[in-house]
């Protein structure tokens, strides 16, 4: 349960690494506690004191979703447990979504009890805990009359420990119940700026940023497509646009709330000469909102040095798509099948195909032909081939692996395998 919210409020950050089969990037969790410790709701306070074990409290449910009126009341309750006698205090906090896409937890101000402008109550401050006891706790929201849209509080519950001197170390924990109200009545249209917009690298890799911020007042899911285009109006690459906590918890889209500004990250892959170059991208907010935006972003060679280098660590000049490649067998025990050659090399690159390796199947029953059987494929870009075969009497039981060869335009040369596999229905 800690984890999950370590999680969702971003105390472990996204890291993008390579995935072997897909070549894609692939989000990873990584600890990131330096900079996310400044989040109040859960946090490790190291102090001296006598006492050296917290209690284990437990809260359930950690999240409350509500539904209500303007101008009424709505009450929430939530349970806390613990493995032993204790007092835990309760307060009120403030929620904000950061940059990253992960929410905040902040005391108020001003007046504790005014939350995104509700009126936030709780019957108790302090509770006693007795050894595997439920305690109820119970409180109220008071929604104005022209409320409206979505709104969070937080209620913040941890061990109420004494600070007794520098005597000896303790651990503090604090746990979030998160309360989300929707409010009805009014319609709210889904609406938001996206700016900001630059190639950056991070980590080795060439991404695409930019801020999306909701100006209205209901959160919503976000789904950002990207497309690159040459200055001759060539479709280069299309591109996902996602929050780094989108990334991270790999959803489908980014979920943003009222008055918050998220950075949106994207891959760029298919760029591999610096240049202008013409963009425009598609937010689709919730059901029926939408930004369009069209600009030109410029591609530096510095942008592309180390990303280069980065690919060219980790993935082949030449991706066989998909590998294996699936075989179907006709009736007349003839086989027709389709897959793509893409070119990750900065160059072109020549592909001509060699006679398949010997397996444990006598290849003397079976005939085959690749169709091109030479091709020529730009950087960046992609060809369909066509494998055809025809077999003998006997379904192998050990498919074929076909032998490529490639060459740049620099006269460098290198090989990849071609994997076949038997498919039924």
């Amino acid at each position: 349960m800690i984890y999950c919210f370590l999680k969702w409020t971003g105390c472990y950050a996204v890291k993008f690494t390579r995935d072997t089969m897909t070549k894609n990037l692939k989000p990873s969790w990584v600890p990131n506690l330096p900079y996310r410790l400044i989040l109040p709701w859960m946090f490790l306070a190291f102090m001296w004191t006598p006492t050296a074990w917290a209690a284990d409290i437990r809260v359930s449910p950690m999240l409350i979703e509500l539904e209500q009126k303007p101008n009424t009341k709505v009450e929430f309750s939530f349970n806390v447990q613990s493995d032993q006698r204790t007092t835990a205090r309760l307060q009120i906090f403030d929620i904000a979504q950061q940059e990253t896409g992960y929410m905040g937890f902040m005391e108020p101000v001003s007046d504790r009890n005014n939350i995104s402008g509700l009126r936030v109550e709780l019957d108790k401050t302090r509770i006693s805990l007795s050894k595997n006891k439920t305690v109820t706790v119970k409180g109220r929201i008071s929604i104005p009359r022209k409320a409206m849209g979505t709104k969070l509080a937080a209620i913040i519950v941890e061990e109420d420990q004494p600070d007794t001197g520098n005597n000896g170390i303790s651990v503090r924990i604090r746990y979030a119940v998160v309360v989300k109200i929707h409010i009805t009545g009014r319609a709210v249209r889904e609406r938001g700026t996206f700016e900001n917009v630059i190639p950056a690298k991070v980590d080795g890799h060439l991404l695409l940023s930019g801020i999306l911020t909701n100006t209205s007042g209901v959160d919503y899911r976000v789904e950002s497509i990207a497309q690159i285009r040459g200055l001759d109006n060539r479709l280069i690459e299309k591109i996902e646009l996602k929050s780094e906590a989108a990334w991270q918890r790999q959803e489908d889209k980014t979920r943003i709330f009222p008055g918050a500004r998220v950075r949106l990250l994207g891959q760029i892959r298919k760029i591999t000469a610096p240049g202008t170059y013409k963009l425009r991208i598609i937010h689709r907010l919730g059901k029926r909102g939408q930004i369009v935006s069209s600009q030109e972003i410029i591609i530096e060679t510095d942008h592309l040095s180390m990303a280069q280098e980065e690919n060219s660590a980790d993935q082949p000049a030449v991706v066989v798509n998909p590998n294996p490649i699936p075989v179907k067998l006709r009736k007349d025990r003839s086989a027709f099948s389709i897959f793509t050659l893409t070119n990750n090399d900065g160059e072109p690159v020549t592909v001509r195909f060699d006679s398949g390796q010997e397996t444990e199947h006598d290849l003397r029953d079976r005939n085959f032909e690749f169709v091109p059987d030479v091709l020529v494929i730009a950087a960046g870009r992609k060809k369909r081939v066509i494998l055809k075969q025809q077999f003998g009497d006997t379904t192998p039981e050990n498919m074929p692996v076909f032998l490529a060869r490639y060459e740049r335009s620099d006269g460098n040369i290198g090989a990849f395998q071609i994997q076949t596999i038997i498919v039924t229905d």
